[in-house]
């Protein structure tokens, strides 16, 4: 999909979910910045104790064309571990900004 250009918006907010401080960042696609259909989303991210975070990972996406789904698993199970590894990035230099 290397030919699949987008800028999306960010924003985040702490709220509470199940009871549960949650740090929420929705994400949406600027319009005219690239050439899919849509994008939007969020990341939820809680912490569950012992240094674990949960993160769950919602986006809606459109390409501009059908991707069988064999090719939507792989590609999902190619991209959610880089996205990860950037979330945990960020927790540090977040944390490093804090001290």
């Amino acid at each position: 999909f290397a030919d699949r250009t987008w800028e999306i918006d960010v924003t985040g907010d702490v709220e509470i979910i199940d009871g549960v401080e949650s740090w929420v960042l929705p994400f949406d696609y600027v319009d005219d910045s690239g050439n899919i259909e849509v994008l939007r989303g969020a990341y939820v991210l809680q912490d569950v104790g012992d240094g674990r975070t949960l993160v769950r990972y919602e986006a809606f996406v459109g390409l501009g064309f059908w991707i069988p789904e064999p090719l939507l698993n792989w590609a999902t199970r190619r991209i959610l571990p880089g996205i990860l590894t950037g979330i945990e990035a960020q927790a540090g230099r977040e944390l490093v900004a804090r001290l």
